[in-house]
């Protein structure tokens, strides 16, 4: 699982696309209205996810 913030200044979302088209059986998920610092800025969202991955 590869998670990314669509709205990421330092490491634009393409970086993600690359990296999970690199792994076998990954799933990219984009955050919308997240950056670089997505665990901060939308931690319900990303607790969420990480759960659901982990489950």
């Amino acid at each position: 699982m590869v998670i990314d913030g669509k709205d990421d200044l330092i490491l634009p979302s393409e970086n993600a696309e690359y990296l999970a088209s690199r792994l076998p059986n990954s799933k990219l998920i984009l955050i919308p209205e997240a950056g670089h610092g997505l665990m901060f800025q939308k931690p319900d969202k990303f607790t969420l996810i990480i759960n659901l991955f982990l489950d």
